[in-house]
């Protein structure tokens, strides 16, 4: 049998991480505007919205929607998810492509930040920014096209340098003011590229999915965590702001995909070391 043929849009680290981790299982290809060198995969160069896409869509059975704005502005948010969405889909429909599924990697951004609640995939979700209001009409725009689909709401996603606790370890004193009760929304690189393959390998269409760890942890416990493991200062430069207690469930994750996590919380993978980061030895 041959492989399935994954598409991966808007390759980047998460497009680097599932091709490395899976190129032995699947023909994998990505998409993106510059270069990168020592891929796993092939790369084409060429924005999402142009013609060279319909050729890589007619030869893909999954697309992989993963396109990043990065800290870009509203219009350059705009394009990156909505824009791109819409691209996408009016392609395979104006030239009737067939796809297995189009696999979008959303955000757990859509739900609101300042009500405290545990929000669960079919919960209506009330608009509170401009930026939740394009990631909704993002998920809006594929569910609405008729075409087979699944959408991963991603927590922060971490994994080797990337997160943003490893900032403490790098300037090596934790800030008191930044040790708040928020509860934290995460999910490592290569658990993310799990729930894809287990996606695929399902068969998974016509559902959403929150993509969080078990990690249950405010903000203020993996901080206080990292000093006391690296054995770095906490500096008393003033009380954190106050957080709402908005909490994010996965069981629906857990139940229909039958999926448990390599890393269920980041204490289970800071705990063994890292190579740029390593533990202090016990003599010192």
């Amino acid at each position: 049998m041959k492989p399935q043929k994954i598409l991966i849009l808007g390759y980047g680290t998460l497009g680097a991480s599932f091709a490395g981790l899976y190129h032995q299982r699947y023909d994998i290809r990505g998409l993106r505007r510059s270069p990168l060198p020592d891929q796993p995969c092939p790369l084409v160069i060429t924005p999402i919205q142009s013609e060279a896409l319909r050729a890589q869509l007619e030869w893909a059975d999954v697309v992989l929607f993963c396109p990043s704005s990065g800290r870009g502005n509203l219009d350059l948010y705009r394009e990156t998810y909505l824009d791109n969405m819409h691209f996408l889909i009016e392609t395979v429909r104006t030239h009737n492509l067939s796809l297995s599924s189009i696999i979008l990697i959303g955000s757990t951004g859509v739900y609101p930040r300042a009500l405290e609640k545990c929000w669960q995939e079919d919960d209506a979700i009330p608009e509170e920014s401009e930026r939740q209001k394009i990631l909704l009409q993002t998920e809006g725009a594929l569910v609405s096209s008729g075409l087979p689909y699944a959408i991963l709401r991603c927590g922060g996603l971490y994994g080797e340098e990337r997160g943003h606790f490893y900032r403490y370890i790098r300037e090596g004193q934790v800030l008191r003011s930044e040790m708040s009760n928020q509860w934290l929304l995460l999910l490592h690189f290569d658990d993310l590229c799990g729930l894809i393959d287990r996606v695929i390998q399902k068969k998974v269409t016509g559902e959403t999915f929150n993509a969080v760890d078990d990690s249950q942890l405010r903000r203020s416990e993996l901080a206080e965590w990292i000093a006391h493991r690296w054995r770095l200062p906490i500096v008393e430069d003033g009380l954190p702001p106050a957080s709402p207690e908005r909490r994010i469930s996965n069981q629906k994750l857990k139940a229909v995909l039958d999926y448990r996590f390599l890393y269920p919380s980041p204490l289970s993978y800071l705990d063994k070391g890292h190579p740029l980061f390593p533990l202090p030895s016990k003599s010192n």
